[in-house]
């Protein structure tokens, strides 16, 4: 069945995929005379982050099942993510602070395709990091709304002043989004619209794979999201508007982001596991977002 699927996938995209040297065409990982996907198969063109569970340590390196670095693959030795372990320290809101987590590995673990949070392991990357007007994430995940104590944060930025202006998260509490209240969302909140638009899951099924594309121009669209999800909640145009003040701008982090929690806070915690998280500079096409999940697929 997903062999048939990576074929109607591939011919899909096999036009656009043929002029572009990262597009090698669809390679069946059971035919020894073709090569299987690896991360360098996925569109590159603006790719500024790519954490990938497999290879978890660079993408020339063997998957290392004790990392305490996860490696950006788009980019070795920039903005890779460090793993730290809450130490029983509460740390909430304005009372959080980096002495409530220890740089090790006692909670949390690698498997060989992502790693696992359970709701006290985090990686956090502290250098400047810019968010443009424009950007595409993509995520590749387990996880189940009902798992998560509140919110789970799949990405954080870590800002004192603006410390939600791009983050992706899950919620099982309810929450007005514009359109009344809801359970069990997967949202991202966007500070260049200004807004927090979402998809609604249910509490027991998991989100396994997301692509939120962001526009200043035209907003935030969810695509190729699977999940059962109700689609009125896609609107953007109702979207919780929680800071107006940055609409239409672009932002730098000066702490960088956090994968898997709200670093370094320790209460809006990540459970379930991210096997590949990319960060885009700009918005892929319909195409590029169907190549990238073929390349998914077949990994």
């Amino acid at each position: 069945m997903l062999k048939r699927k990576l074929m109607v996938c591939a011919a899909a995209v096999c036009a656009t995929a043929a002029s572009s040297p990262s597009f090698a065409g669809v390679k069946y990982w059971d035919n020894p005379d073709f090569k299987s996907f690896d991360v360098g198969d996925y569109v590159q063109d603006g790719l500024v982050v790519n954490y990938d569970g497999i290879r978890n340590a660079g993408p020339d390196a063997d998957h290392d099942p004790n990392a305490m670095t996860w490696v950006n693959c788009a980019n070795p030795g920039t903005y890779d993510a460090t793993r730290y372990s809450t130490n029983g320290t509460v740390g909430a809101s304005n009372a959080a602070t980096p002495a409530a987590w220890n740089n090790d590995a006692t909670r949390g673990a690698w498997t060989d395709k992502g790693f696992v949070f359970d709701k006290d392991a985090a990686f956090h990357q502290s250098s400047s990091f810019a968010i443009p007007k424009t950007y595409t994430i993509q995520a590749l995940v387990d996880a189940t709304p009902g798992d998560q104590t509140s919110i789970g944060y799949i990405m954080c930025d870590y800002n004192a002043a603006h410390w939600a202006y791009c983050s992706l998260g899950i919620r099982n509490s309810n929450y007005n989004y514009g359109g009344g209240n809801v359970l069990n969302t997967m949202y991202l909140v966007s500070g260049s619209i200004g807004k927090r638009p979402a998809v609604r899951g249910a509490s027991g099924a998991p989100f396994t794979y997301v692509t939120a594309i962001n526009n200043a121009n035209d907003g935030v669209t969810f695509t190729g999201t699977k999940a059962p999800w109700d689609a009125a909640s896609t609107d953007t145009s109702y979207g919780h508007a929680y800071n107006s003040s940055t609409a239409g701008s672009a932002y730098t982090h000066a702490n960088g982001f956090c994968i898997g929690s709200h670093y370094p806070r320790t209460d809006e915690m990540f459970k379930g596991t991210i096997k590949n998280f990319r960060f885009y500079n700009r918005c892929l096409s319909d195409a590029e977002v169907l190549w990238n999940r073929v390349v998914d697929d077949a990994r």
